[in-house]
């Protein structure tokens, strides 16, 4: 554990404090030396009492208002931008969550999906009406290729914070 306060750029006159506790490492902008020191005074306090929620990405805020939907749009944004991907695999991607994700998660608080629901949303789609468009069940082959979109959404979910770092997509 070591909480360091110092200039960043020396001869800047601005103050730093630098946290490492087990291999996480933190810097917070302070900005007088005095109030640096004040600052990690309490960090060494909290550390040392085993409070590592200061060395937290980022504070967990309330994420009560963002729907499905909205973490869906924030996903298509940014997802595509880390991938190669060719034209006909992004809009099978945006189709299904268009004609299938959308009217069944989409209103829905993100927070609030749950296993229970996409597994009720998987029988959903296997049974007479599955498909939108025809009213057929949705074979285990389109399943099976399309519901990666949904765990790459709720992967994104668990990146931003949004919702709790556990395996909720079968």
């Amino acid at each position: 554990m070591g909480v360091v306060v110092r200039e960043k750029k020396l001869g800047s006159n601005i103050w730093w404090v630098f946290a490492t506790h087990q291999g996480r490492r933190r810097s917070k902008l302070v900005g007088d030396r005095k109030a640096a020191e004040a600052v990690a005074s309490q960090l060494r306090a909290r550390l040392v009492l085993g409070d590592q929620s200061v060395l937290d990405d980022r504070p967990p805020g309330p994420t009560s208002g963002l729907t499905f939907a909205t973490v869906a749009e924030r996903w298509l944004e940014w997802f595509p931008s880390l991938n190669a991907w060719r034209q006909g695999t992004l809009e099978t991607h945006q189709s299904f969550l268009r004609t299938h994700l959308m009217p069944d998660f989409g209103s829905i608080p993100i927070t609030e999906i749950t296993r229970r629901r996409i597994q009720e949303f998987i029988a959903a789609r296997r049974g007479a009406g599955g498909s939108r468009r025809t009213g057929k069940a949705l074979t285990d082959t389109t399943l099976r290729v399309r519901l990666p979109t949904l765990k790459l959404i709720l992967d994104y979910a668990v990146e931003e914070r949004l919702i709790p770092s556990r395996r909720i997509c079968p």
